[in-house]
């Protein structure tokens, strides 16, 4: 695939899943296979590349400080008795410059089956990086990046925010029950713009950065092939796969191309990635 990547996904962009006979319709499924399973490849290098340079992990400062304001507030019983899961909060503090990404749960398919339910049928590339993914979150900072790309509001030594780094990150796609009545087991209306939902892909930049935000979003149902999302900070319009590729282009945090400067982490991140 390498060299040609670009030229296939563009192809597959200008049709729709409903317009390609069988034969073509399998070709195309294999090509997102292929493509999803280079993008599940560099973000493990990442995740090794990230740990090894010292890099600081949002997602796991920010489950450390909501489990210490539980065990401030004395919240645990209560929580375990209301049939919560608490097992996260008995195992203590997570180590914050360390994170492992085993790729996608074994159940992953069948998640995938209940939000096509609910949704309709998944853009195939989509489907493909959930397949492949699941669920990843590279937020976080370097100690030598100052201003910070993520807010470490309770770490008075940290550098203060002031940077987008709009870091990769693909949100769990089981978050969709939170919109659907359990009455009709659909969308909730009032989360539909017509007859189309705004299914979360991730966090915008915003959120990444440890701030209240949104999301970024993919219109479903969807024949597209290659979708178009919605939100992502400085590419309006832009697809998902051109959006992957950018993202490794800048080594996980495709928001330095709009940053005053580039740290030199990112060349040591970057280098060699898969193309997308």
């Amino acid at each position: 695939m390498n060299g040609e990547c670009q030229a296939v996904w563009a192809e597959l962009a200008s049709v729709t899943a409903d317009r390609l006979a069988e034969p073509e319709l399998a070709d195309a499924h294999r090509v997102a296979e292929l493509t999803m399973e280079r993008v599940a490849a560099n973000i493990a290098t990442l995740v090794v590349r990230l740990t090894v340079m010292g890099y600081r992990f949002g997602a796991c400062y920010s489950s450390n400080v909501r489990r210490q304001s539980i065990e401030d507030l004395g919240l645990r019983d209560s929580m375990a008795a209301a049939g919560r899961d608490t097992t996260w909060i008995d195992r203590g503090d997570l180590e914050e410059r360390v994170m492992g990404w085993a790729g996608p749960r074994e159940d992953i398919d069948k998640l995938i089956a209940r939000v096509e339910d609910v949704v309709g049928p998944l853009p195939l590339a989509l489907r493909a990086l959930v397949r492949s993914v699941d669920t990843v979150d590279l937020s976080g900072s370097f100690p030598s990046w100052d201003p910070s790309a993520f807010n470490f509001d309770t770490d008075p030594e940290w550098p203060t925010f002031g940077v987008v780094s709009d870091a990769l990150s693909l949100t769990p796609v089981e978050t969709v029950e939170e919109y659907v009545n359990p009455a009709t087991d659909e969308i909730r209306r009032d989360f539909l713009d017509g007859k189309t939902f705004g299914l979360t892909l991730k966090p915008d930049h915003r959120l990444m950065a440890n701030f209240a935000g949104g999301h970024v979003t993919i219109a479903v149902p969807s024949g597209s092939i290659d979708p178009v999302l919605d939100g992502v900070y400085g590419r309006p319009g832009i697809r998902l796969t051109d959006y992957l590729r950018v993202v490794f282009s800048w080594g996980g945090f495709p928001g330095f191309e709009f940053a005053p400067s580039v740290p030199p982490e990112l060349d040591a991140l970057r280098n060699g990635l898969l193309e997308i």
